[in-house]
């Protein structure tokens, strides 16, 4: 029975209210004990299942589903599942390795997993699908296992990417897989890696980058100037470049070496200067000029000098 016109129809509305005075939390006599309550609870035991197939039995907890034959004229909140109020947590799931937390057509969500101590094992993190035309283009993330036996992180990383169709929860290992992402591979660093899992570029926690293989650029623009080291971080030089000129210079008291033909189109610009003597120091090589003489040294600490002429 109506008063007015209902605008709302409930098909179950279950309320329940705890009461703090009948606990006697507020000075009131204790009237009851109660301080768990559970909305509702359905529970799925089997039992007695020896002979039972592996497979054969289906369960659907809680299923909304229906029939709707005009969605035009749903809301645009509309919804099967709401959860609102004040709560500390709103979703709990208790699931195990092997389970699946949440798979919707899009979405996938494992439980997590340990990851085996064999190399290249894995365990998935989580997964989203969309559609590219006929094929899936699959974004998620996953754990490996970079060498064999370690315990600990120290030899997993965490890998973030993208795979061409594949097994749905299999996005590391299985489709077409693109570069990606990976912390701690190598240990420590941050690395794009190539589809078949090599380093094509790192940084480590020390801020030290690392390209492997070839680069690829077009008209890449350096505001300063770049210094170069040996293997083991020593025998520093550096390349820099002021008014049109270029500077190639040894910060060690090394020597610019050409290793073969040293071809200069635009022409050579020989240093000037007049060595003291014929046996100042210098070192093989060197070569000045001043306007009488063109000096080389020729051992150390020895100069010949051939003269410039009197015109041209």
């Amino acid at each position: 029975v109506f008063i007015g016109a209902p605008t709302k129809m409930f098909g179950r509305n279950t309320v329940m209210t705890f009461d703090g005075n009948r606990l006697g939390d507020n000075g009131s006599p204790t009237t009851s004990s109660v301080r768990q309550l559970e909305g509702e609870e359905l529970d799925f035991n089997t039992a007695n299942t020896t002979g039972t197939a592996s497979k054969s039995v289906s369960y659907h907890g809680l299923t909304f589903g229906g029939n709707n034959a005009d969605p035009r004229i749903l809301t645009d909140e509309s919804y099967a599942i709401l959860l609102a109020g004040s709560l500390p947590n709103y979703l709990k799931i208790s699931d195990g390795c092997g389970s699946i937390a949440i798979q919707s057509g899009g979405y996938y969500l494992p439980s997590a997993c340990l990851v085996a101590a064999a190399q290249s094992n894995q365990a998935e993190l989580f997964e989203y699908k969309g559609y590219a035309d006929s094929n899936k283009m699959n974004f998620g993330a996953w754990l490996n296992r970079e060498s064999d036996g370690a315990n600990g992180w120290t030899n997993v990383s965490a890998n973030l990417g993208v795979n061409i169709d594949g097994t749905y929860g299999k996005i590391g290992s299985s489709g077409t897989k693109l570069p990606y992402l990976s912390w701690n591979n190598p240990q420590g660093a941050l690395s794009i890696d190539n589809a078949s899992g090599g380093v094509m570029w790192s940084i480590n926690n020390d801020g030290l980058m690392s390209a492997h293989g070839l680069l690829a650029s077009s008209n890449s623009y350096f505001r300063a100037s770049l210094y170069l080291q040996d293997t083991n971080g020593n025998a520093q030089a550096h390349i820099g470049a002021a008014g049109g000129n270029l500077y190639l210079q040894s910060d060690q008291s090394g020597k610019v070496v050409a290793s073969s033909t040293l071809d200069a189109t635009a022409g050579i610009i020989v240093p000037t200067g007049t060595p003291a003597s014929s046996t100042a120091p210098c070192t093989q090589g060197n070569i000045e000029m001043d306007t009488d003489y063109i000096y080389s040294c020729v051992a150390t600490n020895t100069w010949h000098r051939v003269s410039n002429g009197s015109s041209w």
